[in-house]
């Protein structure tokens, strides 16, 4: 089973929700605070949250990618 054996073809378009650029701007917010303060909390706490990013996008890719659309 390939996973990630997407060709030129099979790119889905996909673009974010209103939910995922405002939890991108409150991500990116939490990092410039981390860089601020230098608290690690709030590094950690970045950390996770682009690792949430990161892996939403690998899943939507890999569930776009298992899409088969037939007309009848």
């Amino acid at each position: 089973m390939k996973i990630f054996s997407l060709g030129k073809d099979n790119w889905a378009r996909t673009s974010p929700t209103r939910e995922g650029v405002g939890f991108l701007v409150i991500s990116l917010f939490v990092g410039f605070a981390a860089i601020n303060t230098g608290n690690n909390l709030l590094y950690l706490t970045f950390g996770i949250m682009m690792s949430f990013v990161v892996a939403s996008g690998i899943l939507s890719m890999i569930d776009l990618s298992r899409i088969e659309v037939s007309m009848k």
